[in-house]
């Protein structure tokens, strides 16, 4: 029986706290790199989103207004509104709308079908800029968006896009 009290193989204390002590760390450094990467994969799909909603919205702004004959009227109020009447090749007149307060870009036709059609995205920055002093002699416009993404409770810093573009009016015809 003394021999075998002995020839006890089992571990100390000492080397059990060791082992703890390892795995702790071992643990802390794995769900450490774990978190970043998933932040890090947060904030790409973030930017992803913001890019994807200001490529559609610009190239919805593009559709409609490349077939038309020019800008038909501007109006502003640049501290709640942005209207841009555009002037369809057909004679009818669209109307593309910022929500300066809401942050919200929309177009609308202003003759038959006259739906709201809601441009998705957080747009913090919308302007047209023509050569012309009087917008509605241009024959080109340069479009300009911007959006970000909505704010949120991490710490991460916002996400904005912002996309210009040059539309040339293919059926001006200068009045």
């Amino acid at each position: 029986m003394k021999d075998a009290l002995k020839n006890n193989k089992g571990f100390t204390i000492i080397e059990l706290l060791a082992v703890i002590s390892l795995l702790a760390i071992v643990t802390v450094t794995i769900s450490t790199f774990f978190l970043n990467n998933q932040r890090a994969y947060k904030m790409s799909v973030d930017e992803v989103t913001v890019q994807e909603q200001a490529q559609t919205a610009m190239s919805t702004i593009v559709e409609k207004t490349i077939e038309s004959k020019g800008i038909a009227a501007l109006a502003t109020d640049h501290a709640t509104y942005y209207r841009l009447d555009i002037l369809n090749a057909d004679g009818t007149t669209m109307a593309l709308n910022w929500d300066v307060v809401n942050k919200k870009l929309s177009w609308m036709n202003l003759t038959g079908d006259t739906t709201v059609h809601e441009l998705t995205g957080r747009f913090t920055a919308f302007s047209v800029t023509t050569l012309e002093t009087d917008p509605t002699k241009a024959s080109k416009a340069d479009f300009t968006i911007t959006v970000e993404r909505p704010p949120t409770t991490s710490p991460e810093p916002p996400v904005s896009v912002t996309l210009t573009n040059t539309v040339k009016f293919r059926n001006y015809s200068p009045t």
